[in-house]
């Protein structure tokens, strides 16, 4: 399990070349209203830049919402020490954005060959999680897709920040509750039809039980009285898996309650988290 407390991303100077669609630009992928796309003209491939006034520190950059779910869309992660893009000290090269899946998981002849696990989807996410972390002023985000059959490029988040991974991870029984605000009711023939309809949400409940106190609990008391509720998170049960269960544990969100931080022994604490999408 690892959580982003912060999106550093969000107090960067963001460009992209070629320019997006006036309407729809890159400063969008700062805010938090999903409906505010970024949105290109083509399908040509596009660099995202982001720079900071001073150095930070990140080890995880992530690209939610986008149109990218072919196996032939890549991105190339770039990161410089400096505000100049001169000095490199990671470069991802040009990798998958979405994890083809695997040859059991294909559906026979309803999968093209080389489907990715967000073909099914509306909307994919990727997420590049470093095994170290680096001091950054600059990055570039390359983009390709000229086969996208949207004929363009689109996304609505983009994160970066420095992951927390506790000591231990969760206890067996972790929750996935799939919220849906649709309202119902019954007609006069019987029928149960929609009145109101609303975009469903997912809220995942788990629980730390082997933290350590001088660690892991202190580190979670920073971040919740750093971002509370009041802030985004990014949330993953199965970092890295590239597998749908990694799709369906993965939370862009809030904490969603007030966790309560429990001494169970002397070198020992224990926390229940629920973070909500959205």
């Amino acid at each position: 399990m690892r959580i982003v407390p912060e999106n550093l991303a969000d107090h960067a100077t963001l460009t992209c070349a070629p320019m997006p669609l006036s309407e729809q630009p890159v400063t969008h992928l700062q805010d938090l209203r999903r409906q505010r796309m970024m949105r290109t003209v083509d399908a040509a491939g596009h660099v995202i830049t982001a720079t900071w006034s001073a150095p930070q520190r990140i080890s995880c950059i992530g690209l939610f919402g986008h149109n990218m779910r072919k196996s032939n869309a890549r991105w190339r992660v770039e990161l410089f020490s400096d505000a100049a893009w001169t000095t490199s000290v990671y470069d991802s090269g040009l990798v998958p954005l979405c994890q083809a899946k695997g040859f059991r998981a294909l559906t026979w002849r309803v999968d093209a060959w080389r489907a990715t696990i967000f073909s099914d989807r509306d909307a994919a996410f990727s997420v590049q999680w470093l095994e170290e972390s680096f001091a950054i002023q600059s990055l570039h985000i390359t983009l390709s897709d000229a086969a996208n059959p949207d004929g363009y490029l689109e996304a609505y988040r983009l994160l970066a920040g420095l992951h927390w991974q506790p000591t231990q991870g969760p206890a067996y029984g972790a929750t996935l509750q799939v919220d849906d605000p649709t309202e119902l009711t019954q007609t006069a023939g019987g029928t149960l039809a929609a009145v109101s309809r609303g975009a469903p949400t997912r809220r995942l409940s788990l629980e730390l039980r082997w933290m350590t106190r001088d660690a892991d609990a202190r580190r979670l008391v920073e971040m919740l009285t750093n971002q509370g509720k009041r802030k985004q998170m990014l949330l993953s049960l199965f970092p890295g898996a590239g597998s749908g269960e990694e799709i369906d544990h993965t939370i862009l969100g809030r904490l969603s309650d007030s966790p309560q931080i429990a001494i169970v022994h002397p070198q020992r604490a224990r926390a229940k988290l629920t973070f909500t999408e959205g």
